[in-house]
C-alpha cells in the first residue's frame, strides 16, 4: 500500500511538472513577438529594386519608402521602385563626420544621405541628386566650410519640425532657426571632438559622441550652456569603442547603443533625463546598425547578428536571428546582416538586409487582396462596352485598345497597351495616364466601374481611379504589399468581374484568380498619385485643326514669297542679260543648226505645248535648262538637285540627258552658265567684281576669282582690261 501511494505520488509529481512545463512553453510561445512568427515578403531586384544590398531606409512624409543601396536611392510607392543614382560630383565632403550610412527626410521633402564622409541630397520628385552647396545657400548658410552636419527629426516630419545643426572647422556649432543659422556653442571648449549624433527636446540639446560621452546643452537666448557631461560606459571601455552609434529618446530616457571595435559586441545603455543617472549597461552580441521603437514601445535594435527586441524598461530582451520569408510557394529564412528597420504609418515593418533586399510584413496584407489557384468562374468581357466606345477607341487608339468602360456621368475610359485614356461627355480627350501616374507597366488589361470609381487591372497591379475636382483624377495602386501575389503570373485581359450579391471583385490570372473588396481596399492607406487637369490635352482635337491651319497658311506664305522672288529675279535677268539664248549657244552645245524662237513663241511652247513639233525636243530642253539656271543665277544654294526639281526630273535622268546633250555634268553646266554671264557682265557693265560674284551665285569674290581664272585663264580684272581696255 505504501509502495502504491509512493508510485502514485511520484507519477502525479511528474504529471504536474509536465503540465507546468507545457503551460510555461505555451506561455513563452504566446509571448514571443509576433514579429518573429509571421512571414515577411521579400522585395529585391526582381521587383525593381536597383540592387539588393540595402544600407539604410527612411519613410517620406507622403508614405513612400526611401531605400539607400550601395550606389542608389530608390523610392518605393507601394507597387514600383523609382531609382536615383547617388552622384559623387554633387556630394558635400564632411571632414569630421565618420559614421555609417544614415538617411533622414526633412519637412521640405528632401532626403539627406550621410554616406560615411560625404553628404548627399536627393529630391524624390525633383530629379534626384542635387548640388548640396546650392541647398545650403538656399537654407541661408553663409559661413565657412561645414565639416559635420546633423538632422534631428525627433519631432516628426511636419512643417517646421526638422532641426538642422552644422559644425565648422573652427569648432563652432550652428543651429538653423527662423530661416538662418545661429551660433550656439563652441565644440572645442567641450574637448570631446565632433559629435556623431545630435538630439534635441525643446531647449535641451544632447550631443552624443562615439567615445560614449554625452553632453547636454541648454539653449538660453542665442547661445547655449552646458548643464551635463557624462560617460555612458567605464573609461576603460571608452578606448575600445568605434564609430557607428545609435541614439533615441524613448519614454523620458536617452537610449544609446555603442559598438565595440571587435565588430561582434555592443553596449546598450540609458540616461534618465530627469536626474541625469545612467541605468545598467546591457551587453549585445552584435554590431548595431540602427535602433527604432515600435507602436507597442518595444525597442528594436538591428545589427550583423540579427534583431534584438527590448522592453521599454530595458530588462527583457529577445533575439531573432533568421527572419521567415514567404515568396510564392517557397518559404525560407533570411539570416543576412540587418542594416535598418522602419515601422511605417500603415502598420508595416520594413527590414533592410545587407545582401537580400527589403523584407516587409503587415498583418493586414493578406486581408486586402486574396489570391487563389481556383479557376476563374467568369467569361472575358467584351472589348467595347458600347458603340460610342468602339468609335472613340478606333479613332484615338487604333489597334492598341484592350478594354473600355463608361461611367454614369458620361466619362469614357479606354484601356490601351500604353496607358489609360479618358474621354469626356463632349468627345474631348480629358486625360492620358501612363507610367508617370504610377501605371507600371502601363498595359491596361481590364476596367470595372464601381460607384464613382474605376478599377483598373494591369498585368501586375490593381489600381483605383477616382475623378476629383474639374478634370482631375486620383490614382491608388495596389500590389504585392496588399496581398496580390501572382507567383510570376499576370492578370489577364477582360478578366475582372464584380459579384452583385457580395460586392467582391474578382480578377483572373493564369492559373487562378484574386479577390478583393473595393471599399476595404480603398480605405487602406496608400500613396496617392494626382493627375491634374491638362487644358492642352483636353483641347487636343481643336489643337490639331489649329496647327493644320497654321501649317497651310505658312506654306501659302512661303509659296507667295518664292513666286515674288523668282519673278523679281527673272525681271532682273531680262534687264541685265539681253542676249539670253542665241543660236550660237545652242549650236555650240549640240552641233546642230538652230533658229532661236521668239520669246513669245518659247513661252507659248513651254506653257501650252502648241507648236512643239516646230522646234526640236533637245533644242527646247536646252532652252528650258538655260532659262531655269539663269532664273536662279544669284542663288548660291541652287544645286543639281534643285535643278532636277525645277525640270521635273529625277537627278539620274537629268544627269544622263545633260551629259548626252552638252558633254558636261549638270554641275559643270551650271558653272559654265555662271561663268558666261560673269564674262558678259565684265565686258559690258561697270559692276564691281564683288557685285558680279554675288549676281552669279558665288559666296565670295575671292572664290569667284579663283573659279573664273580656272575657266578663262586670267583674273576677272585682267579679263575686263583685255575686253574694254580699262
Amino acid at each position: 500500500m505504501l509502495n502504491f501511494a509512493l508510485i502514485v505520488t511520484v507519477n502525479l509529481h511528474f504529471t504536474v511538472r509536465k503540465v507546468v512545463s507545457l503551460i510555461y512553453i505555451v506561455f513563452c510561445i504566446s509571448t514571443l513577438p509576433v514579429f518573429a512568427q509571421e512571414p515577411f515578403l521579400l522585395l529585391n531586384i526582381h521587383d525593381g529594386l536597383a540592387e539588393s544590398r540595402v544600407r539604410c531606409m527612411a519613410e517620406l512624409p507622403d508614405g513612400r519608402m526611401a531605400v539607400a543601396t550601395t550606389a542608389t536611392v530608390d523610392i518605393f510607392d507601394g507597387t514600383a521602385f523609382r531609382s536615383f543614382a547617388v552622384s559623387p560630383q554633387k556630394a558635400y565632403a564632411l571632414d569630421d563626420y565618420h559614421a555609417y550610412r544614415r538617411m533622414a527626410v526633412d519637412d521640405a521633402g528632401r532626403l539627406w544621405l550621410h554616406n560615411k564622409g560625404s553628404l548627399h541630397v536627393i529630391m524624390p520628385d525633383g530629379g534626384g541628386a542635387v548640388n548640396v552647396d546650392s541647398v545650403f545657400a538656399a537654407m541661408g548658410w553663409h559661413g565657412g566650410r561645414i565639416t559635420a552636419f546633423f538632422i534631428d527629426n525627433g519631432h516628426g516630419v511636419r512643417a517646421g519640425a526638422t532641426r538642422y545643426w552644422a559644425a565648422t572647422a573652427d569648432g563652432a556649432l550652428y543651429f538653423r532657426e527662423g530661416g538662418q543659422f545661429r551660433r550656439v556653442a563652441n565644440l572645442k571648449a567641450l574637448k570631446c571632438g565632433v559629435p556623431e549624433k545630435i538630439i534635441s527636446v525643446s531647449n535641451r540639446i544632447f550631443l552624443c559622441f562615439s567615445t560614449g560621452r554625452v553632453c547636454e546643452l541648454n539653449r538660453d537666448g542665442d547661445g547655449a550652456r552646458m548643464v551635463f557631461s557624462g560617460m555612458a560606459v567605464a573609461d576603460s571601455l571608452s578606448s575600445q569603442l568605434r564609430h557607428g552609434i545609435s541614439a533615441r529618446i524613448i519614454n523620458g530616457s536617452l537610449w544609446l547603443a555603442l559598438n565595440h571595435k571587435d565588430e561582434h559586441h555592443a553596449f546598450l545603455t540609458r540616461l534618465d533625463l530627469a536626474n541625469h543617472e545612467w541605468l545598467p549597461v546591457i551587453g549585445l552580441r552584435t554590431r548595431t546598425s540602427h535602433m527604432e521603437m515600435a507602436a507597442d514601445s518595444m525597442v528594436y535594435i538591428v545589427g550583423n547578428r540579427g534583431i534584438y527586441i527590448i522592453t521599454p524598461d530595458g530588462r527583457k530582451k529577445d533575439k531573432i536571428r533568421g527572419l521567415p520569408v514567404e515568396d510564392g510557394n517557397r518559404t525560407f529564412s533570411v539570416s543576412d546582416d540587418m542594416s535598418s528597420i522602419v515601422f511605417d504609418r500603415y502598420g508595416g515593418i520594413w527590414v533592410g538586409a545587407t545582401e537580400s533586399g527589403l523584407l516587409y510584413r503587415n498583418h493586414r496584407r493578406g486581408m486586402l487582396i486574396h489570391t487563389d489557384s481556383v479557376a476563374y468562374p467568369h467569361r472575358s468581357k467584351e472589348k467595347y462596352c458600347s458603340q460610342r466606345a468602339k468609335e472613340y477607341a478606333e479613332r484615338i487608339a487604333p489597334g492598341l485598345t484592350n478594354c473600355t468602360a463608361e461611367t454614369p456621368d458620361g466619362l469614357l475610359y479606354i484601356g490601351t497597351r500604353t496607358g489609360l485614356v479618358v474621354v469626356d461627355a463632349l468627345g474631348n480627350v480629358a486625360a492620358r495616364m501612363g507610367e508617370c501616374d504610377g501605371f507600371k507597366p502601363a498595359n491596361i488589361q481590364s476596367l470595372l466601374v464601381v460607384n464613382d470609381d474605376v478599377w483598373v487591372a494591369t498585368p501586375m497591379c490593381i489600381s483605383c481611379v477616382t475623378p476629383v475636382g474639374a478634370g482631375g483624377f486620383e490614382l491608388r495602386h495596389y500590389g504585392r504589399l496588399d496581398g496580390l501575389c501572382l507567383g510570376g503570373r499576370e492578370l489577364l485581359a477582360g478578366k475582372m468581374f464584380r459579384e452583385d450579391s457580395t460586392g467582391i471583385v474578382r480578377a483572373g490570372f493564369g492559373g487562378g484568380m484574386c479577390s478583393f473588396c473595393p471599399d476595404s481596399l480603398k480605405k487602406s492607406l496608400r500613396y496617392v498619385y494626382r493627375h491634374e487637369k491638362d487644358d492642352t490635352v483636353r483641347r487636343e482635337s481643336y489643337a490639331a485643326f489649329f496647327f493644320a491651319g497654321m501649317a497651310i497658311l505658312l506654306v501659302a506664305v512661303l509659296l507667295f514669297v518664292c513666286a515674288r522672288y523668282r519673278k523679281g529675279r527673272r525681271a532682273a535677268s531680262h534687264d541685265d542679260f539681253p542676249e539670253r539664248t542665241g543660236a550660237s549657244d545652242v549650236e555650240a552645245v549640240t552641233g546642230k543648226p538652230f533658229t532661236v524662237p521668239t520669246e513669245g513663241k518659247v513661252r507659248e511652247i513651254l506653257d501650252t505645248g502648241n507648236g512643239y513639233d516646230d522646234v526640236n525636243a533637245d533644242e527646247l530642253f536646252l532652252v528650258r535648262l538655260r532659262e531655269t539656271v539663269e532664273a536662279h543665277l544669284s542663288d548660291e544654294c541652287f544645286s543639281v538637285q534643285s535643278l532636277a526639281s525645277e525640270m521635273a526630273m529625277d537627278r539620274t535622268g537629268l544627269f544622263r540627258r545633260v551629259q548626252a546633250l552638252t558633254g558636261q555634268s549638270p554641275s559643270a553646266y551650271i558653272r559654265t552658265i555662271r561663268m558666261n554671264v560673269a564674262a558678259r557682265l565684265l565686258g559690258e557693265s561697270n559692276m564691281s567684281v564683288a557685285d558680279i560674284a554675288s549676281r552669279t551665285g558665288f559666296s565670295s569674290a575671292k572664290y569667284f576669282s579663283r573659279i573664273f581664272k580656272d575657266t578663262y585663264g586670267m583674273l576677272p580684272k585682267d579679263y575686263r582690261r583685255d575686253k574694254t581696255g580699262k
